[in-house]
């Protein structure tokens, strides 16, 4: 499904149609994809938050990984593998304890790691056009 936005701010419906993919899932992959500042992370921010507003979801880019507890039987791993390229690519991680295994992985910079996810729930692809951007939700 495609959804094309004026504002990185008006994510709703992009948003409740992720959530409806995943809607009675405890583990999952969801692999975020677009050029550096195209909104991969303000949609997980967002994303995380429209589950309980009382949470302030931030950018795992310096410590990989951020974990986000919905509920008892609902947990986000947010992960930011930019920076660690290198490491992934050299299989060099310690994160396939929790991909695919426990809670639900959303991952930035994912192409980086696909040869390592035992699957792959969906994809969310960002692109910018001009003020606009699509987002892609399979």
């Amino acid at each position: 499904m495609k959804f094309l936005i004026q504002s990185i701010d008006n994510l709703s419906s992009p948003i409740q149609y992720l959530k409806s993919k995943i809607l009675n899932l405890n583990t999952g992959i969801i692999l975020f994809s677009g050029e550096m500042g195209s909104g991969k992370t303000t949609f997980i921010r967002k994303f995380i938050e429209s589950y309980n507003t009382d949470l302030i979801a931030n950018s795992p880019t310096y410590n990989i990984m951020n974990q986000y507890k919905i509920s008892e039987t609902l947990i986000f791993y947010h992960f930011d593998l930019f920076r660690i390229k290198s490491s992934i690519l050299s299989g060099d991680h310690e994160f396939d304890d929790i991909w695919g295994k426990m809670g639900i992985s959303l991952i930035e910079w994912g192409e980086f790691a696909v040869d390592y996810f035992p699957y792959i729930t969906s994809t969310v692809s960002i692109t910018v056009d001009n003020l606009s951007r699509t987002i892609e939700i399979i």
